[in-house]
């Protein structure tokens, strides 16, 4: 839980000195900071920590079961090397499963599962601001004649944006 709580904190300290940064001109940067690599690294860091704090509750939860469980019987077995060794593994797979998980939106095979739109380079007049797949979709739509929006995946939309 301590991870949790650090990674916890180092993005809400992050966050607020961004808002002491943008302060009341966060509208007209909102979509510079949405695309950015320092909100991406905020937004796995919060995922990364609340992975870590739902993972060690549940392991938590678990041993607590076990425990009761345990206590019922007349034979209880002491403490020693083997449940701290444990303990130590279950800490190291629990915080490297909350790191993969929370890493997962950067690989490219899921980027449509989480990426919400695509913003541009101001020479581009025909796609202002944040744009999601729909309204890709109708420029392509009218420009191409007809398309399938199952097969609109961001790739393709990149493909057909740098063509």
């Amino acid at each position: 839980a301590v991870v949790s709580t650090q990674s916890t904190g180092v993005y809400l300290i992050s966050i607020a000195s961004m808002n002491v940064k943008f302060g009341t001109s966060y509208c007209s940067v909102q979509t510079q900071w949405l695309v950015g690599r320092f909100c991406f690294f905020l937004g796995v860091l919060n995922f990364f920590g609340n992975h870590v704090s739902l993972f060690a509750m549940a392991i938590l939860s678990l041993s607590r079961l076990i425990n009761i469980k345990h206590s019922l019987s007349s034979q209880r077995k002491p403490y020693g090397r083997w449940n701290v060794i444990r303990v130590t593994l279950v800490s190291v797979i629990i915080i490297f499963l909350s790191l993969v998980i929370s890493m997962l939106p950067m690989l490219a095979t899921f980027e449509d599962f989480f990426v919400n739109g695509l913003t541009y380079s101001d020479s581009n007049p025909i796609f202002v601001g944040f744009n999601d797949k729909a309204v890709h979709f109708d420029v392509f739509q009218k420009y191409y004649g007809r398309m399938s929006k199952k097969t609109l995946r961001w790739s393709l939309i990149r493909r057909h944006i740098d063509a």
